[in-house]
C-alpha cells in the first residue's frame, strides 16, 4: 500500500470516529451535542414587519461586537436573521424601517450554550406611537429539548432607539 493511501484510509477512519461520537453525543448526552458538536447557528430567526397594518420593506444592521449578523430577506417586510453565538454574551441586531425614523434594536444575552429560535412580528402603529412584539421564541434546556415562550412586548415610538429583548 502506497503512503497516500494509508494516510487516507487513517482520515477516514478519524473522521468516521468523530462522527459516531457526535451521533452518540445527540442520541445519548444531547446536553454535551449542543454544547460541543453544534455546527449550525445557534441564534435563529425570522423577523416580520408591519406597519399600521401593511408590510414594510426593513435593512437588518449587525451591532453584536461578538458575531456577525446574517441576514436574507424572505419578501416584503419579513427576514431571517442568524448570528454564530457560539461563546456568552449579549446579542444585538437592529432594524431600520422604511419610513420609520428610529431604528429598532433587538437584544438577548446567552448564559451558556442553549440554541435559539424564535418567529418575532413586529407591528408598529404611528398614530399611536407604539411597537408591538409578538410571536414565540424556542430554547433548548439542560437536558437538550426545545422549550417554547411567547413573545409579548410593547414600546414607545418616541424612544430614539426602540429596544426589545428576545428572552428565553
Amino acid at each position: 500500500m502506497s503512503k497516500r493511501k494509508k494516510w487516507l484510509i487513517g482520515l477516514g477512519v478519524c473522521l468516521g470516529l468523530v462522527l459516531l461520537l457526535g451521533l452518540t453525543c445527540y442520541h445519548f448526552a444531547r446536553p454535551w451535542y449542543y454544547r460541543l458538536f453544534y455546527p449550525w447557528d445557534r441564534y435563529v430567526g425570522t423577523v416580520t414587519v408591519e406597519v399600521d397594518g401593511q408590510p414594510a420593506a426593513f435593512r437588518v444592521e449587525g451591532t453584536s461586537l461578538l458575531q456577525p449578523v446574517r441576514a436574507s430577506r424572505q419578501g416584503i417586510g419579513s427576514a431571517r436573521v442568524s448570528m454564530h453565538a457560539g461563546s456568552y454574551g449579549t446579542y444585538r441586531f437592529r432594524l431600520r424601517v422604511q419610513g420609520l425614523e428610529q431604528p429598532i434594536e433587538f437584544s438577548s444575552h446567552k448564559w451558556n450554550w442553549k440554541v435559539i429560535r424564535y418567529d418575532a412580528k413586529l407591528s408598529i402603529d404611528r398614530e399611536q406611537g407604539t411597537v408591538t412584539l409578538s410571536g414565540t421564541v424556542r430554547w433548548t434546556n439542560d437536558r437538550g429539548q426545545f422549550v417554547e415562550r411567547p413573545l409579548n412586548e410593547t414600546a414607545s415610538l418616541t424612544d430614539e432607539t426602540v429596544s426589545l429583548l428576545i428572552i428565553w
